[in-house]
């Protein structure tokens, strides 16, 4: 049975626009569903999540194929719908609340990351099709930039999510750093004991002296505590292996968090003060749409990042 003509027509008109409106959507359950996967037992909440995982990176990669198609060498919208490329890109660089659904995806890091240069190759030549008009280069590169940063965060936090990076932190984690288990506040000793006791997530013995401090700590506890504790360690643990905790709560992280919320927010200004009245109304919408959802989800993003338990930690041990 063949599709009638009119309905192919509509798909080839809207493709692209439904698939980013997709792409979006799905970075919106990820960011807000993916916080409840660590506590939430319902099987719905598990499936949703785990569906869009799976699409996220399909919806995305699709949307950024098809992108060059949809231009028409002849129509000013071409320069609009370039500037939707880069926000492919930020999409498969996922939210702060997921980047591996299971300890496997850790392992991929590696494709993740060479996957990057395909992804990039397909935006720029995206971007070269719009060319010579260069009305939206700038908040265009603002938001490339975005993309790779949030993109390459992903990548090396699945990487020392993975077998190899848990090996590579312990190795770097010397016994003199653990040293410290006095005059610690009930955060930071749970920390400290999670940091001790990580060797035995890759089944490998922690320091003999540091299994004897940790012992004597736990005998002093209550029932009550030791499971409290516990509760604390596997929330560390699951941060540091599903989430990007462990980029973010560095001294690197916090200044690309800075550098990325400053490039969206440059980047929605300066489309903001470009003439539009050749753009198709309903394009200019959807980047609206793009933008402004970007600085929400950025901003949401900033505030679970200043109120975790990791912040409070850092904070407590500035010196």
């Amino acid at each position: 049975m063949e599709i009638p003509l009119k309905y192919k027509q509509l798909w080839n008109n809207w493709d692209v626009r439904v698939l980013i409106l997709l792409s979006l959507s799905i970075q919106i359950i990820l960011i807000f569903l993916g916080r409840l996967r660590r506590t939430s037992t319902s099987r719905w909440i598990r499936m949703v999540i785990w569906v869009s995982y799976m699409l996220a990176e399909w919806v995305a990669n699709f949307a950024l194929g098809n992108l060059s198609s949809t231009m028409d060498d002849s129509s000013s919208s071409n320069v609009i719908i370039a500037f939707w490329a880069p926000f492919l890109i930020l999409h498969l660089g996922g939210p702060d609340t997921i980047t591996a659904y299971s300890m496997e995806d850790n392992e991929l890091w590696a494709r993740h990351l060479l996957g990057l240069g395909y992804e990039l190759f397909i935006a720029f030549y995206v971007l070269f099709r719009s060319l010579p008009d260069t009305r939206l280069l700038m908040p265009t590169l603002l938001i490339f930039l975005v993309g790779i940063i949030k993109y390459v965060e992903r990548s090396y936090s699945l990487y020392k999510s993975s077998v190899e990076g848990i090996q590579s932190s312990i190795s770097s984690l010397s016994p003199t750093k653990l040293e410290r288990t006095n005059d610690l506040n009930g955060l930071s000793q749970d920390f400290w004991l999670y940091s001790a006791t990580k060797p035995s997530f890759i089944d490998v013995a922690p320091y003999s002296d540091q299994y004897f401090k940790i012992k004597i700590i736990v005998m002093k506890m209550s029932a009550k505590e030791v499971l409290m504790v516990i509760r604390k360690e596997l929330s560390y643990a699951y941060d540091e292996f599903f989430t990007k905790a462990i980029v973010n709560h560095s001294i690197l992280g916090y200044v690309l968090r800075v550098l990325c919320s400053t490039c969206i927010l440059l980047a929605f200004s300066l489309f903001v003060l470009e003439p539009k009245h050749d753009f198709n109304k309903l394009d200019v919408a959807i980047t609206y749409v793009l933008l402004t959802t970007s600085i929400c989800l950025d901003f949401m993003a900033t505030i679970m990042l200043m109120f975790s338990d990791r912040m409070v930690i850092y904070l407590l041990n500035v010196n």
